[in-house]
């Protein structure tokens, strides 16, 4: 079966790296680190919220907030700007709401990424982090290890969905943070992945499958 690579590096509040007119140097240097690296970047919200409890003009500006920043970044290597993701996953509180918004999403040139497999890993880089920092080797090999079972666990879980849905494997997306414990752990991960018998892909072939348009 396939699975979606995002075709995006960071997607993100711009919140992290601008005060909404001007970069923060230090942090807009990471995405340049990405972006000449060969990763898309995409956007999300300038603030993380959720579309669900936000009005349709408010959250539009704040994905507009967003997009300018990030395009800055962007223009400086004359490269376009494609993928936006819903904060938290969240299309709205209403079918009109999210319908409207894609329509505005593509009327900018964007489309919208849509994961299938959502995870908590945040959590263990946060721990991983904490105990790097403490120089514990011990609770980073523990967070480590956890981590990799959590992540198989988690993509049973979803590969589960997929049955249960569509009565298939689909192909899939995943979200992940660019963190320490991702990287340290990257082999482990992604030969998971590998030996269940996924191979890698762009985000565009992933979302053909029909899937995507339910």
């Amino acid at each position: 079966s396939g699975f979606g690579r995002s075709a995006s590096g960071p997607v993100g509040p711009g919140g992290m790296i601008s005060d909404g007119e001007k970069l923060y140097p230090v942090r807009a240097n990471i995405v340049r680190l990405w972006r000449d690296a060969g990763f898309e970047i995409g956007i999300g919200g300038y603030k993380h919220i959720w579309f669900y409890d936000t009005p349709y003009q408010d959250y539009v500006a704040n994905v507009e907030k967003n997009e300018k920043a990030v395009k800055q970044i962007l223009a400086e290597k004359n490269l376009p700007l494609r993928y936006f993701s819903y904060p938290f996953l969240n299309t709205g509180k209403t079918t009109e709401d999210k319908t409207q918004f894609e329509n505005w999403l593509n009327n900018r040139g964007l489309r919208s990424v849509k994961y299938t497999f959502d995870n908590s890993e945040w959590m263990y880089s946060y721990a991983y982090d904490m105990a790097r920092k403490d120089n514990d080797g011990n609770t980073m090999n523990e967070t480590r290890a956890e981590f990799v079972d959590y992540m198989t666990k988690m993509t049973a879980h979803y590969e589960a969905y997929s049955q249960d849905m569509f009565g298939r494997d689909i192909a899939q997306t995943m979200v992940l943070t660019p963190s320490r414990l991702v990287a340290d752990s990257f082999d482990e991960v992604f030969g998971m992945l590998e030996k269940r018998g996924y191979r890698f892909v762009s985000m565009d072939e992933a979302q053909r499958d029909t899937a995507y348009q339910t």
